[in-house]
């Protein structure tokens, strides 16, 4: 029995990446998938992508108010037993949602998981390599221990049970760029993170990425912040 697996992709303006993503979903030939596009009204030849697998996914392209937004839309859609988020230029490695639902099945106990990634760039080849040492050694410390600290845990490549949306809730757009954070620091009060020691994720540095990573690390210190400061401070 294969778990339902519900894949949420938020785009905007990605034509030159989304249909290679949507494939590395689509060809894993996953026999429970439900895979939701969630475009943010693109000019730039995403729609007309999206209508060519009809067949194979769900989409809607409508303005929304940013990716928290979209992300959280895709969550109230979703009806799958498992769900994971992709960014419209990242790609799973070939075997990644047969290996996420195995270790849900093997497990039942277990809430959320997360894998490996490996940084690549737009040409799809291998680059940061010490970014990925630093994200995959820290993974093996312990989850939770370091989150407020290290932000090392690669949000493509965590997948959780969809009924943590009904016990955690959804991502918080008050803090963007940090909501992944916010959301593993609210998950783990209750539930361990569980590590995988596989590659799931090929994750995309376009400059387009970049200048969010920048924005997110800047996001990061003023989240951090907001967790230790008392409120007469902060």
């Amino acid at each position: 029995m294969f778990p339902k697996n519900s894949i949420i992709i938020p785009t905007l303006n990605q034509a030159k990446f989304i249909e290679e993503t949507i494939h590395s979903v689509l060809d894993q030939n996953y026999p429970n998938l439900e895979l939701i596009v969630l475009d943010d009204a693109s000019t730039d030849g995403t729609l007309e992508i999206l209508q060519k697998y009809d067949d194979s996914l769900t989409w809607i392209s409508e303005p929304d108010k940013g990716q928290v937004d979209a992300i959280n839309k895709g969550l109230r859609m979703v009806t799958g037993d498992v769900v994971g988020y992709l960014n419209s230029d990242d790609l799973y490695t070939a075997t990644t949602l047969m290996t996420v639902s195995k270790y849900f099945s093997d497990h039942p106990e277990a809430k959320i998981e997360t894998g490996k990634c490996i940084n690549i760039d737009q040409n799809g080849v291998e680059t940061r390599s010490l970014i990925k040492f630093y994200k995959n050694f820290w993974l093996t410390f312990g989850i939770d221990k370091c989150l407020m600290v290290l932000d090392y845990v690669s949000q493509p490549s965590t997948f959780w049970r969809t009924e943590l949306i009904h016990s955690i809730g959804f991502f918080d757009g008050q803090f963007h760029n940090a909501m992944y954070s916010d959301y593993w620091l609210r998950v783990t009060k209750q539930h361990m993170l569980k590590f995988i020691n596989q590659y799931y994720l090929n994750f995309a540095y376009t400059l387009h990425r970049l200048q969010a990573l920048i924005l997110k690390h800047n996001t990061m210190a003023n989240f951090k912040l907001h967790l230790v400061m008392p409120p007469c401070c902060s």
